[in-house]
């Protein structure tokens, strides 16, 4: 299992949509969706305002996978998120 494979088996989800955006910001750097992009810049609020009824569900578990499972130069603030080109050669 490579290390996005292993993001992805941590991520409290299985919406195919979501899992897609998540490899996409890994691979890419390019975020899909509010809920991900306010995610990944650590703003607490406007996460949860964007999440759907299944994220808003699991939002402990989605902030647990954050400080948990992925990269710390993908996540913490709008800029990190803004710079972010992925982590392809990893």
């Amino acid at each position: 299992m490579d290390w996005i494979d292993e993001i992805l088996a941590d991520a409290p989800t299985e919406d195919e949509q979501m899992l897609s955006a998540i490899e996409t910001y890994f691979t890419t750097g390019e975020v899909h969706g509010d809920f991900l992009r306010n995610l990944m810049a650590n703003d607490f609020a406007r996460t949860v305002t964007c999440a759907d009824a299944h994220n808003s569900e699991f939002i402990h578990e989605w902030a647990i996978w954050v400080w948990n499972s992925i990269p710390m130069e993908s996540w913490g603030s709008a800029q990190k998120v803004e710079d972010y080109e992925g982590m392809s050669d990893l």
